[in-house]
């Protein structure tokens, strides 16, 4: 497991392998997609992955720091920054 925070100061724990899961994979060429309405989806479905147990925590987090809302723009950040904790953590993301 990955322990970090955030580029919006929350503080984060995720499965290293996830870049090993199908699913994960899946919904990240998802993002890259044509139809924008897909694009959503697999982001939606990566956010979900890469939190897990922690992701309505998250929510809650971004709520009480950003006026009631899930900035999305904030979001997109934060999921940039587990992605390149993992990244710089991690064996099973470098082969």
């Amino acid at each position: 497991m990955i322990k970090g925070t955030t580029d919006s100061g929350f503080e984060f724990e995720t499965n290293e392998n996830i870049v090993k899961d199908f699913l994960f994979v899946k919904a990240y060429r998802m993002t890259n997609h044509k139809d924008p309405y897909k694009q959503i989806d697999g982001f939606t479905d990566m956010v979900s992955l890469l939190l897990g147990d922690l992701e309505e925590d998250y929510y809650k987090y971004l709520r009480d720091h950003f006026d009631g809302i899930v900035p999305i723009d904030v979001l997109g950040k934060d999921v940039g920054s587990i992605i390149h904790a993992i990244e710089e953590h991690s064996e099973s993301a470098k082969k």
